[in-house]
């Protein structure tokens, strides 16, 4: 769009809204009392070389589009010392994330920092976005990554239960490549890698347009009911033969819960979780057993099965779907609330998600 703010080479029909500066995730609070506050993000402003990389700053807005940068410092790029900044949000990298987090109750702020002298993520947190705590590494390649992988980004996003995010592992194979996995935590704080760490959003061929580096758009997907889309940038490595990095914009479209599955095999495979505590009758998987099945029992804390609720007793899902009620004989569900293991029995059958009403 021509936002007519800033003039560049004679004129102001273009969408520049500001000079010497960086904004970092964006974000909008609709129930801010201060509407020249709505929007939100980090602002960068870079230093001249010798100097600290980059200094981060609060933005405000009212529209998204006129920023004013507050004035006192919240964190630098560099370890060192600048222009009298005595805090220890320090060393901070150029891939960030920010947003308010409901289940905290508080502003987090997700970060590239240097481990060893390898790229790793890091946490702070605020209440205010004004005073942060230090930054906490959260996650770092180790000896299960090959020697060299580092992670680059990461803007985990509540989902559901937990936590989960795209995890952009840095790669140098033949030059600068960029891949995606998945990072998830349980309580917003403590992350662990996810499904073997294998890749979610793989790079495209050595002729494709997103063949070598891959950024999710954050936040990481947008919730469509029964899809998630998520949007991502990608592009070619200019080493390829190009006389730069060609980025554009595509869409992954993926079916809602599908992240990662539990699955099994032509054998009888049986996975059993800890105790729950479940407040609702009806239990619901989404899976795909369109060439198998799957048959779930509850089970007591001393790991009995509770009477009527086996695998003999449960109606067999053999469909591929989102929303699969769990039934056994004569419409029974698991009743009032009550602690319970649940046991899934899969054969030829992949369990995604499940949940109770």
């Amino acid at each position: 769009p021509e936002l007519g703010l800033y003039p560049w080479q004679g004129t102001a029909a273009n969408n520049i809204f500001g000079a010497e500066m960086q904004l970092h995730s964006l974000f909008c609070e609709l129930d801010e009392p201060d509407p020249a506050r709505r929007y939100k993000g980090l602002m960068v402003t870079r230093q001249p070389r010798g100097r600290a990389k980059g200094v981060f700053n609060l933005a405000t807005s009212p529209d998204g589009l006129h920023w004013t940068k507050h004035a006192d410092s919240i964190g630098l790029m560099s370890r060192r010392a600048q222009d009298g900044y005595r805090g220890k949000q320090v060393g901070l990298g150029d891939t960030n994330a920010l947003l308010f987090d409901d289940r905290l109750g508080r502003y987090t702020w997700h970060t590239k920092v240097f481990v060893g002298g390898k790229r790793a993520r890091a946490m702070l947190e605020s209440r205010d976005l004004l005073h942060w705590t230090p930054p906490r590494v959260v996650l770092c390649a180790d000896e299960q990554d090959p020697p060299d992988a580092q992670l680059y980004d990461m803007h985990p996003l509540p989902y559901e239960s937990l936590w989960i995010a795209p995890l952009r592992v840095y790669r140098w194979r033949q030059f600068k490549q960029v891949e995606i996995q998945l990072a998830h935590s349980r309580d917003g704080r403590h992350y662990a890698r996810t499904a073997g760490r294998q890749v979610f959003l793989p790079l495209g061929t050595a002729g494709d347009w997103d063949a070598d580096y891959n950024i999710c758009a954050n936040p990481f997907f947008v919730d469509m009911g029964d899809q998630l889309w998520i949007y991502y940038t990608g592009s070619r490595n200019p080493a390829r033969g190009y006389d730069e990095w060609q980025h554009r914009i595509g869409l992954a479209v993926l079916p809602r819960d599908r992240f990662v599955s539990m699955d099994g095999g032509q054998n009888r495979g049986v996975v059993t979780t800890r105790p729950l505590d479940l407040v609702g009758g009806r239990l619901h998987l989404n899976v795909d057993a369109a060439r198998g099945q799957v048959r779930v029992s509850a089970l007591d804390g001393a790991g009995q099965v509770l009477p009527g609720l086996g695998l003999d007793d449960c109606v067999p899902i053999d469909q591929d779907s989102l929303d699969a009620p769990v039934v056994w004989k004569d419409g029974r569900g698991l009743g009032e609330e009550r602690r319970v293991r649940l046991q899934f029995e899969l054969r030829q059958a992949a369990l995604f998600s499940f949940w109770v009403d």
